[in-house]
């Protein structure tokens, strides 16, 4: 709502996204950007599938397993030298958590279409799975 002498032009590429947490970075200098065609959550079950669970120790130590592989993954994603992770789906807040603690910037549901633009545009790749990374 400000005139048109109180606006800039600022070059780059505008994104209708919000980073994962406010205790994110909110500027981050020589960024390496980490393109992500996958999410950074919690793994679940698929459908119809179900544990069977006999004591709360057992319990535990699924819901334990369950963050290490989340911990594990986000690991191998800033070993990479990755500063910014792009995901076209969701950063749950356990992985928010993990990201916040490296000082990285984590944004959520970008469009794919938008990912992929930034990818070219920037020389990246958008990954689809961590299956072929060392």
């Amino acid at each position: 709502g400000k005139s048109a002498l109180d606006s800039s032009l600022v070059e780059g590429y505008a994104l209708n996204c919000t980073k994962s947490s406010v205790a994110m970075p909110q500027v981050v200098s020589k960024a390496k950007i980490a393109f992500l065609d996958f999410g950074l959550e919690k793994p679940q079950l698929p459908h119809g599938i179900s544990w069977q669970i006999n004591n709360a120790s057992e319990s535990k130590a699924i819901a334990q397993r369950e963050q290490d592989i989340l911990k594990e993954r986000i690991e191998l994603i800033l070993k990479s030298g990755a500063n910014v992770i792009f995901t076209s789906k969701g950063l749950d807040d356990l992985a928010s958590k993990y990201l916040v603690e490296a000082g990285v910037m984590g944004v959520r549901r970008v469009e794919i279409r938008d990912l992929r633009r930034i990818a070219e545009a920037t020389g990246g790749q958008v990954i689809l799975t961590l299956g072929d990374t060392e």
